[in-house]
């Protein structure tokens, strides 16, 4: 009988030993799964960051060439008045 009791308790501290291994791994697990969207998660902000700045960048290029153009139009149509 005392045997028995012995045996349940190891059976017992063994069964808990595995109950915290298993909750420390699956912690650490979804530590992991956290860490990996947030690189992802950073990763996309620098694309959609890169992206406008090209954007706003041709978008800038576009305007001062329209504004060359308008001031060779302008400097034509006054040398052409005088």
């Amino acid at each position: 009988m005392i045997t028995g009791l012995i045996i349940s308790g190891l059976f017992g501290l063994f069964a808990g030993g595995l109950a915290a291994f298993s909750g420390a791994s699956r912690a650490a697990e979804e530590q992991a799964e956290i860490a990996a969207r947030a690189e992802e998660e950073k990763r996309q902000r620098k694309a959609r960051i890169k992206e406008l700045k090209e954007r706003v960048e041709r978008e800038i290029d576009y305007a001062k060439l329209a504004f060359k153009k308008e001031i060779k139009l302008i400097i034509n149509i006054l040398e052409s008045k005088q």
